[in-house]
């Protein structure tokens, strides 16, 4: 297991590099490495670090969530906490509901079938 967490990391640093080179993003090419080297690819990963794969992807979230919180300000949120709600909340809401109304006429849908699509 060790060994396939080291080709993880060493070769993730190896592609973010390249593809910041070529000035694409580097996402992409950790996704690309990641599919190369799972069970889709050539397989090169150890069967046990892919058994605690949901553990490490729930860990890595929570990671970027504690970073993104600790970035946050409580003045300026009290300043656009509403503005951001209205922001986010609303095109939602409108997006929801013409989707039910399209659902509703071009699917023959119920309007209750249509607001769960």
């Amino acid at each position: 297991m060790i060994l396939s967490i080291s080709l993880i990391v060493i070769l993730s640093i190896v592609v973010l590099s390249l593809f910041e080179r070529i000035c694409l993003p580097g996402l992409i090419g950790l996704v690309l490495l990641g599919i190369a080297l799972g069970p889709g690819g050539m397989n090169l990963i150890d069967p046990s670090l892919l058994s605690i794969s949901d553990e490490v992807r729930l860990l890595a979230l929570i990671v970027i969530l504690m970073r993104a919180g600790l970035g946050l300000n409580r003045r300026i949120i009290k300043k656009i906490g509403p503005l951001a709600l209205r922001l986010s909340f609303l095109p939602g809401l409108f997006e929801g509901f013409s989707i039910m109304v399209v659902a509703h006429f071009l699917l023959n849908l119920s309007l209750i079938q249509g607001g769960m699509l």
